[in-house]
């Protein structure tokens, strides 16, 4: 059996993994925009 604990750790895990993956696949697209926004120019 799993304790609480541990599964309330694994979630929050969880959600952190996603809230960071989330900020970096926001930051790849907007640097991808600002390098065609360059080559454009």
């Amino acid at each position: 059996m799993v304790s609480n604990p541990t599964v309330k750790q694994c979630k929050m895990n969880i959600s952190i993994i996603k809230r960071i993956s989330q900020v970096f696949v926001i930051d790849v697209t907007t640097k991808q925009q600002f390098m065609s926004e360059i080559k454009g120019l």
